[in-house]
């Protein structure tokens, strides 16, 4: 591709591509402004992006007509990256890049996005324009699942928070260890890690991802701690063996589901995501807490909470992939409890194999894997010949290697936990109160709303006339109060 800067007529910058103006050869900024009063959209756009806008005459005209919304440039010209103050850049100058660009987004912005191009990239970029519209499609459809689910979820990970906050008697946080830390999964390939872990205990820290820990207490391994974010009914199942087991800490976030009676017996390490409700509640309560990031799979908030506490990470059964046997290293507790179901008409058969329909979530898991940068040393413990898929920085070892890697430690583990905290009844009433002040306060709020009822919000900012979102604000109004009851009756409870 030949770049060629030039003048056009009246003396603006310009430039031509294998010979061809890419803007007008007359009034460049004129052209500009033509192109951004043609543009009407069915909704206000929270992103509009912008395919390859040249030198970037249209972004001043398009901040005018669309104050409100974040003005994007996508770049296919490497020569014009950092051209022009645009709000965000992206950079599509190399095909591989295309595929992640919409990354740059959150769930709610994706579905109030707009995206036009620049008449002469049309024939020029043809087909990284597909690319990138095939890409921004999936994108969608990924944030509109997303926030279909967060929707449905958001409620129940409230009143989850609710209890959460209510119901904390021994708080403890974490400390940096000098030894290898062993996160646990429940893929299949955790069978062949079992044996080496339960050997070498006394010299690594275990973490038991929750669906991994009746696997572990089986065979006479009781973890250092084990780690649950799902807010689910169902992540209760693989808590049942904490009841025989009251010394295990407990790392969760203020979201994630658990008995009530292991808030009184277990420590609980309280993890904080920084952001939504439970965040607010954590400042709120003055609660101390654990830095964690939000993630699709426990697995990738276990990393990055423990990179930053240890300078070697191993991770068993973490397969990412779907199996023609069970999907879980046995016994697993939803395995046991659904076996009950299993008769001639509905097999056992039948029901494993409807893990392959799990793949599309494992796909999503294995590239976050693979676009995490790590500059520490994180391993994944399997056989070569059970699984195909790479996770980028994270690289596979074989169980053999892992046994003679721990075989060299010779350091004895310490604490990963650090001093209990025992709450007083009297702080307990504290944080009860605090938290129906903070209901008071912000349960009103667009920002409270939108976070409980994100559909919702999206369906009311596109609607198409003041009846219509009126109707839409009316539906949120109801739906909000029965929230705020349920709530105060959990606190006023005794």
């Amino acid at each position: 591709m030949n770049i060629e800067f030039i003048k056009a007529k009246n003396q603006e910058d310009s430039f031509k591509i294998n010979s061809v103006f890419y803007h007008s050869s007359y009034t460049p900024s004129k052209e500009a402004q033509r192109f951004t009063e043609g543009l009407d959209f069915p909704f206000a756009p929270k992103i509009l992006l912008v395919i390859e806008p040249g030198l970037s005459y249209v972004k001043t005209f398009l901040k005018e007509k669309f104050p409100k919304a974040k003005i994007c440039a996508l770049r296919f010209i490497k020569e014009l990256k950092n051209n022009g103050n645009w709000d965000l850049e992206l950079d599509a100058t190399e095909p591989s890049k295309i595929k992640n660009i919409f990354s740059n987004f959150t769930e709610e912005e994706l579905l109030n996005t707009q995206i036009v191009t620049w008449p002469a990239a049309q024939n020029i970029f043809s087909k990284e324009i597909k690319e990138v519209w095939s890409s921004y499609k999936e994108a969608f459809e990924y944030s509109k699942t997303v926030l279909i689910t967060r929707q449905y979820f958001e409620k129940k990970w409230l009143i989850n928070s609710v209890n959460f906050f209510k119901n904390l008697n021994k708080i403890t946080l974490l400390n940096k260890v000098n030894v290898p830390v062993v996160i646990t999964a429940s893929g299949p390939s955790l069978k062949n890690a079992i044996k080496i872990i339960k050997n070498n205990q006394h010299k690594i820290i275990v973490v038991a991802l929750s669906s991994s820990l009746s696997v572990l207490l089986k065979n006479d391994i009781i973890p250092d701690l084990c780690l649950t974010t799902d807010g689910g009914f169902w992540a209760l199942k693989h808590l049942k063996k904490l009841h025989k087991y009251s010394t295990i800490p407990v790392a969760m976030s203020s979201e994630a589901v658990l008995y009530k009676d292991l808030y009184d017996k277990n420590p609980i390490i309280p993890l904080d995501y920084k952001d939504g409700l439970s965040a607010k509640l954590f400042s709120y309560t003055g609660l101390s807490s654990q830095k964690a990031e939000r993630n699709g799979t426990v697995s990738g908030t276990a990393l990055e909470l423990f990179l930053n506490y240890t300078d070697k990470i191993y991770f068993c059964g973490l397969d990412l992939a779907t199996s023609k046997g069970y999907s879980h290293t046995q016994p697993n507790e939803l395995e046991i409890e659904n076996s009950c179901f299993d008769n001639r008409l509905s097999t056992k058969e039948k029901r494993i194999s409807g893990g392959f329909n799990a793949a599309l979530s494992l796909k999503i898991y294995e590239d976050w894997f693979k676009r995490k940068k790590l500059n520490k040393k994180v391993f994944r413990v399997i056989e070569n010949k059970e699984i195909k898929n790479e996770l980028g920085d994270i690289k596979d070892i074989e169980p053999s290697l892992f046994e003679k890697n721990l075989s060299k430690q010779t350091k004895e583990k310490s604490l990963i936990t650090g001093e209990e905290k025992v709450l007083s009844s009297e702080e307990k009433k504290s944080i009860c109160k605090k938290m129906l002040q903070f209901i008071d306060e912000k349960s009103g709020t667009d920002e409270w709303k939108n976070q409980l009822f994100p559909m919702d919000y999206i369906l009311k900012d596109h609607a198409k006339n003041t009846e219509e979102k009126t109707l839409l604000e009316k539906k949120i109004k109801e739906k909000n109060d029965r929230i705020i009851e349920k709530i105060k009756a959990l606190l006023d409870a005794e």
